[in-house]
């Protein structure tokens, strides 16, 4: 018989929660704080505790976006090579361009 998991782990210290909360209250996902943590904490994990604490991404809407397969590929390799996602790359890079104002800065038309 197999031992079931907690439904939430022991107390986390403050500056785990502090920046669980942080990066979720920016839009990263459960993925992208697990991966930012690096410490052995799973993405559900996480949303369990987003859930327990009463913060959710139920405001954030997935956008799809077609790209040329060799601008995907582009994307997809800097994220590697910053230990990211495409997508949470992706994300990030739309999110400064909103937050900054960059429009004008980003599309010369």
């Amino acid at each position: 018989m197999t031992e079931a998991h907690p439904p939430f782990p022991d107390r986390w210290p403050n500056e785990k929660v502090a920046r669980v909360v942080e990066l979720a209250l920016k839009g990263a996902t459960a993925g992208s704080i697990a991966k930012d943590l690096a410490d052995g904490t799973t993405p559900a994990t996480i949303r369990r505790m987003l859930k327990h604490w009463g913060i959710t991404d139920r405001h954030t809407v997935p956008v799809p976006v077609e790209l040329h397969s060799g601008h995907r590929q582009k994307l997809f390799a800097k994220a590697r090579s910053m230990g990211l996602e495409g997508d949470e790359l992706a994300r990030r890079l739309i999110m400064i361009i909103i937050n900054e104002q960059m429009y004008e800065a980003v599309i010369d038309e």
